[in-house]
Formats: C-alpha cells, structure tokens, sequence
C-alpha cells in the first residue's frame, strides 16, 4: 500500500510541477496545513487510518513537488490559510462561505465565487503581502453601517 501512494505522490507532484513549467510560474504557493489531528467525532478504526494517511499522502506530495520545482528553479512555499476562504478578494470585507460557495457581505457590489477560488485569490494575497486581515471592532467603535454622513 506505502509503495503505491508513493507512486501516486510522484505523479501528481510531476503534473503539479509540468503545469507550472507549462504556464511559467516561478512560484508554487501550498496551504501551510498543520499535522495530523485525530477528528473529533467518533470514526471507526480504518476511517482514522484513512484520514492519517491522507495527511501522510499530501505531505509526500509537497515534499516532491519541493525536490522537481527546485531542479527546475522554481521557488515552493507553504502559507497559513487562515481567513482565506472568509475575506473577499475584491473589497476585503468577510464574506459567508457555505459549502463550496462563497458570498461577500457587502451590500455595494455582492461578489459571489467559488469559495476555492477565493481562497486560492487571498493566498496570493498573502505571498504579495497584501492580504488585509479582519480587524476586530472595538466596543466603543461605531457600526460603519449606521454611521451616516
């Protein structure tokens, strides 16, 4: 079984890299996804393998996509997704994600977009470094909505 995800991880990360070579990338952006935790709602025994090894299979395909980008000069680096998925691209506003679909909260323009999308967006945001993340609003601070002019 560990010889044929190998197998698996090699193919994919040679497609990861043979798309980044066709479309000239210098840089492949991966989501910084911390280890392995147990889910916690109750599995059975082979579900917990299969969610391990998952985990295990996307870090043998990172680590191969990292050795082929390198021979081919191009740069791999793993961000925190954190709010990713949450933030609207366009107006930095949150937005609602329901299921694979992502809505901005903003009345002015309401983007909609799937909420991969959005994410794959605000991660390279966060290379750029212009990703702006949600403030909290402090208790004496007005609601932009009811503020008026």
């Amino acid at each position: 079984m560990r010889n044929i995800d190998e197998n698996a991880a090699r193919q994919v990360a040679r497609q990861i890299v043979k798309f980044a070579i066709d479309h000239g990338a210098k840089v492949v952006v991966f989501e910084y996804l911390r280890g392995y935790r147990p889910p916690k709602e109750r599995m059975s025994r082979s579900g917990r393998k299969n969610h391990k090894r998952a985990y295990w299979l996307r870090g043998k395909i990172v680590t191969w996509v990292r050795d082929l980008a390198f021979r081919e000069g191009i740069l791999t680096v793993e961000r925190n997704p954190a709010y990713t998925s949450q933030m609207c691209p366009h107006c930095h506003m949150p937005g609602e994600r329901t299921g694979h679909h992502f809505t901005c909260q903003n009345p002015v323009h309401s983007y909609r977009a799937d909420a991969d999308f959005v994410g794959m967006m605000n991660l390279y945001r966060k290379w750029n470094g212009t990703f702006v993340y949600p403030r909290k609003k402090r208790a004496d601070e007005p609601n932009p909505a009811q503020v008026t002019a």
